[in-house]
């Protein structure tokens, strides 16, 4: 429901439909209605969300950014699985 309703006031104003009718032109040659977007996110169910984070999260995929002096790094490096 977040996301169909920021999609609606996401194109509130004249200039951002007109980027969205130019970005949807462009990338598949007609103008993708909101009805038809709401149905796509409608259908996506929690096993396609698993699904695509089980892809992208990965323990060997991960990094950490670490500021100032650390002497164990074997802790910090723990931190680092799925």
């Amino acid at each position: 429901e977040h996301s169909k309703g920021s999609l609606a006031l996401s194109l509130d104003t004249s200039d951002a439909l007109a980027q969205y009718a130019a970005t949807s032109l462009t990338l598949l040659n007609r103008i993708e209605t909101i009805e038809e977007i709401t149905k796509k996110l409608e259908a996506v169910t929690a096993q396609d969300v698993q699904r695509v984070a089980k892809d992208i999260f990965k323990t060997e995929r991960l990094k950490l950014a670490v500021i100032g002096p650390h002497e164990d790094a074997s802790k910090l490096k723990a931190l680092l699985r799925v």
